[in-house]
């Protein structure tokens, strides 16, 4: 009985982990973009902690932005690699922080916000790669607004 437990649970984990799929687009980083986001919004905290070395640095989303191709398909990104290979980056808005926390969404559907590793200490900011339909641009945020989290990993 003890041994089918721990078997199971060791094939739960294994399913867990192949459930995680990365996409190797041809940047000449060697990155590879996990191909969902991560469930939620999260704070910059909150991000750090929960998936630290995993989250892009500033560095790889610039690299995405000018390496791939990317075409608007009504909310949200299509980015095509170097190599034709694909991910899709929701435009899934934010949560504001405006003295205390809302519990609203801002503009889903219309903006993505994605925080990457980079912050700015002397702001109390992260970096983030921000988007409408007509603009892709990386702005720093104060690390208690709620963002989008995109994961990679390096070959």
């Amino acid at each position: 009985m003890k041994k089918a437990f721990i078997f199971s649970l060791m094939c739960l984990v294994a399913l867990a982990i192949s459930a995680q799929n990365y996409v190797d687009l041809g940047l000449a980083s060697g990155t590879q973009w996990k191909d969902q986001n991560e469930k939620g919004y999260y704070t910059y905290y909150k991000a750090m902690n929960l998936f630290g070395d995993e989250m892009p640095t500033k560095a790889q989303w610039e690299e995405l932005v000018k390496e791939c191709n990317w075409t608007w398909q009504g909310d949200a990104y299509k980015v095509v690699g170097p190599n034709g290979k694909s991910i899709t980056i929701p435009a899934e808005g934010y949560f504001p922080y405006v003295g205390e926390r809302t519990s609203i969404v801002v503009d889903k559907g219309n903006s993505g916000h994605y925080w990457s590793a980079t912050d700015v200490d002397e702001l109390k900011s992260s970096w983030y790669l921000f988007f409408y339909s007509t603009s892709l641009e990386m702005k720093h945020n104060a690390w208690a607004y709620q963002q989008s989290v995109r994961l990679v990993k390096k070959k």
